[in-house]
């Protein structure tokens, strides 16, 4: 399995949230739950209230609780 350092996404602009999403996309795609929910967690916490990621922020916040209750 494929691992990437979240320091290493944020490294390369920190002010943009998106790869974090699509990180731990990509984890929970792969059965990797635990790490697809710590980074999704953080690219919500990187997102803050920026509008432009409040439809990016929703869904992970909902594949969190998801995960949560299984």
């Amino acid at each position: 399995m494929l691992y990437v350092r979240t320091e290493d996404l944020v490294a390369v602009n920190p002010a943009d949230p998106k790869p974090l999403f699509q990180l731990g996309s990509f984890y929970i795609e792969h059965n990797d739950f635990d790490s697809g929910q710590v980074v999704l967690q953080r690219a919500v916490a990187a997102s803050g209230s920026d509008s432009a990621f409040g439809d990016a922020r929703r869904d992970a916040l909902l594949t969190v609780a998801r995960l949560a209750y299984r």
